[in-house]
């Protein structure tokens, strides 16, 4: 599933410093031959001048052998400069291409020294040479350069005397652009002449017939190839200056940025200070005003406690003293001074036991502090730092297709965020924008949605909900959310099969066994290759089984592996008991055969837009295409792992660009052709990070979305024509056991998925 959102951005102003920093200057058309062998000729392993000098395909360049010591000692192929691996060719680095650039300098400089050392015969009739033509690069002597000077076509050259060449230390351009290798590596004896487009490489007439043959590799000729790559070259470095540009403008525009931020950091700082002294003042202040009322209260208190002291301790002493002079009377004294004295001390007792001894101070007396709240907004009395980001873009969000409302749990949903020119309103290749996006579950778990930058402006945005019910989508563009954030989408539990049919216990009632591929016959016909029961199976869309077709006049029994249809009712069958395609109608008429000794084990079945038959040899490891009439026209790659090389391919299925599709099994990918049977490209597949293996049966619908049967983990996963996952169609509860076949229905709402393991057909509402 994929929509598009828009983001509009302000374009960055170009200054002319920035303009200035990107002029393309002139480069000169000469280079000095010391420059040559310091920059170009030094092999940096021994430090000495390159011998057979072999090239990497990170384009470093060492002498043939310094680099097999090298791979003996590191036992493999490895960079000594960029540590990159590379694969070893079979004939160890011998089989590394050549730098001819370099041979091609080396020679030019023995030329040159052999020219100072020794005379040089003229070009034109072999006496000695006397002048150089720096622009046909050819010696020639007085005669044949006075001629040279005098023809139209060459009087503007420049013609070097032999003293003045010897002299001279610069190689011309020139001489440089038209160094190119003359013989094959392979066969010296013959020129190259041509480049194969599958192995790329530069080759002979001999290669061509031998090592590199029609139609299993693609030749042009030498020129054609040069002229591609040239203007294929020429158009990727206009890019790249496009892209310094940008570039440019933006390093322009993150050096403002921190110009900007570093003047702000002391600014700010400074205020930091500033707060930093003024509350640090408050709280001087605060705690002088805390002491003082601390220690008048202090003071009080203690005033009144010491005024009790001093009054109790009158009291005790008071006490002491009548109770000691009464006890010595008591005890050591006279009647008579008893008598005498008791009267005075009875009434000092008396007064003493009238004595109040409570006292008025009856609770300790608590002075404390009591801190304020730990828990203050710190922010609110010390302040806080604001973030407010200096930035080039302002951003305005544009929605004009907004993500999906409803979707399914497990269904991976991708949407993208264009980037456009404010002002100009047109799409622009921005730099690399700080996007996030999360969904949040209504449980309130909080996902990371994946964001991809695409490198033109735009951003893919994927997520997959684990758990039904509304989730919230939350975009976010430098930090910030967007005013249309967030996004609700309502999540449906996963599609399970609606119908399954073709299964039970045998006899004429339609049961199927080993059954492999499937193809719709109109709109209500299901036809599925019924290998075990050695018969073609047809139902209708709703699973009810109508008849059979079986041809036992063939020389074995059928073995039908899969089946595809016309729009005028022609069927061409794969049998591959007999190693052929059938064609038949409906009624199970045999119109024709055909591939009897081409094929080995056809499998997978695929028509062209151009009404061509594709055949998918899952022995002879290749593709091989077939006129509707069954005239044999080329074959589609061969045995191997490398692009448009195959291991035991198995289905195919033809999109709406004419291109073609083939299940790879054995190399656990998909690979796309041209309608001309040109490799575009590989599709390695993935399930959340789990690579897909062993793909068998696949289909494409009308947006060229890719259905891929996986029955290494018994699977029918959807993906895009790029290769992204999309969703899982069936289920757990489904029980999918080795799925062979897929298609879908005329009117793209119904998938048939073949389940081969459990002998059935399965439907699925899409």
């Amino acid at each position: 599933m994929s929509v598009t959102l828009k983001i509009k951005l302000a374009e960055p102003r170009a200054t002319e410093s920035c303009r200035k920093t990107h002029k393309i200057m002139a480069t000169e058309n000469t280079f000095k031959a010391e420059d040559l062998d310091r920059q170009f000729l030094q092999c940096t392993l021994c430090l000495d001048r390159l011998t057979k000098p072999k090239v990497l395909p990170c384009q470093h360049t060492f002498c043939e052998g310094c680099l097999e010591l090298w791979v003996d000692r590191n036992e493999g192929l490895t960079c000594p400069v960029c540590r990159k691996d590379y694969p070893l060719p079979a004939n160890g680095v011998v089989g590394l291409p050549d730098n001819f650039f370099i041979n091609n300098i080396i020679d030019f400089i023995s030329l040159k020294k052999e020219c100072e050392e020794n005379s040089t015969a003229c070009h034109g009739c072999e006496r000695t040479a006397s002048n150089y033509c720096t622009v046909c690069l050819e010696f020639l002597c007085s005669d044949c350069g006075s001629a040279h000077r005098r023809l139209r076509l060459t009087r503007n050259h420049r013609v070097q005397s032999m003293d003045e060449y010897r002299s001279s230390q610069a190689m011309p351009a020139a001489r440089i652009r038209i160094l190119s290798p003359d013989h094959c590596p392979d066969h010296p004896e013959y020129e190259i002449q041509f480049y194969c487009q599958t192995c790329e490489r530069v080759i002979c007439r001999k290669c061509c017939a031998t090592l590199h043959p029609l139609p299993v590799h693609r030749q042009l000729s030498i020129e054609s190839a040069a002229e591609s790559r040239r203007s294929y070259m020429t158009s990727m470095i206009d890019k790249a200056q496009s892209k310094a540009q940008k570039a440019s403008e933006t390093l322009y525009g993150l050096r403002k940025i921190k110009e900007n931020l570093d003047v702000s950091r002391e600014k700010h700082i400074n205020k930091i200070r500033q707060r930093k002294e003024f509350l640090t003042g408050v709280i001087e202040r605060h705690e002088e005003k805390m002491m003082d009322e601390y220690n008048d209260f202090f003071n009080e208190r203690s005033s009144e406690i010491e005024e009790e002291i001093s009054k109790f301790v009158e009291i005790v002493d008071e006490i002491d003293s009548i109770n000691s002079v009464t006890e010595s009377l008591l005890e050591g004294g006279k009647e008579v001074a008893l008598m005498t004295q008791s009267l005075q001390s009875t009434v000092k007792l008396q007064r003493v036991l009238q004595t109040d001894v409570e006292t008025q101070i009856t609770d300790e007396p608590s002075i404390g502090f009591v801190a304020g709240e730990d828990d203050l907004n710190e922010s609110e009395i010390f302040g806080k730092i604001e973030k407010n980001e200096t930035k080039i873009y302002r951003t305005v969000f544009n929605s004009e297709a907004p993500p999906p409302q409803v979707v399914a749990v497990g269904e991976n949903v991708q949407f993208t965020l264009q980037m456009d020119d404010l002002v100009e309103r047109n799409e622009i290749n921005a730099q690399p924008i700080p996007v996030s996006a999360k969904l949040c579950s209504p449980t309130g778990e909080v996902g990371i949605a994946r964001v991809s930058n695409k490198d033109n402006g735009n951003y893919d945005v994927t997520f997959r909900p684990i758990s039904e019910g509304r989730h919230r989508l939350i975009l976010s563009v430098l930090g910030r959310q967007l005013s249309e954030s967030p996004y609700y989408i309502d999540v449906s539990s996963s599609t399970t099969h609606r119908l399954k049919f073709g299964d039970g216990d045998g006899g004429d009632s339609g049961c199927l066994r080993e059954p492999w591929g499937v193809c719709m016959f109109g709109e209500k016909h299901v036809l599925i290759a019924d290998t075990g029961n050695n018969a073609i199976r047809i139902f209708d869309i709703d699973g009810r089984y109508k008849t059979h077709l079986c041809f036992p006049s063939l020389e074995k029994n059928l073995e039908p592996t899969d089946i595809v249809t016309t729009g005028d009712g022609v069927i061409y069958v794969s049998d591959a008991g007999n190693c052929q395609v059938i064609v038949c109608d409906i009624e199970g008429h045999l119109l024709g055969r055909f591939g009897k000794n081409v094929l080995k084990k056809p499998c997978g079945l695929a028509l062209s837009l151009s009404g061509n038959v594709c055949v998918v040899d899952h022995e002879l490891h290749t593709v091989k295409v077939f006129t509707a009439r069954g005239q044999h026209i080329h074959d589609i790659g061969y045995n191997g792992n490398g692009r448009g090389q195959f291991r035991g391919p198995l289905s195919a299925t033809v999109n709406t660009k004419d291109e073609l599709i083939v299940s790879d099994r054995e190399n656990h990918r998909l690979q796309v052709f041209n309608k001309d049977g040109h490799f575009l490209k590989e599709l390695i597949l993935s399930q959340d990070g789990e690579a897909l293996k062993y793909p068998s049966g696949i289909c494409t619908d009308k947006d060229d979305n890719l259905y891929v049967c996986n029955d290494w983990n018994n699977r029918i996963l959807k993906f895009t024509s790029d290769g992204n996952f999309i969703c899982r169609i069936d289920n757990e509860v489904d029980r999918l056991k080795y799925p062979n076949g897929v298609c879908i229905s005329k009117d793209g709402s119904k998938l048939i998925v073949v389940d081969y393991g459990n002998d059935c057909a399965k439907l699925f509402d899409l």
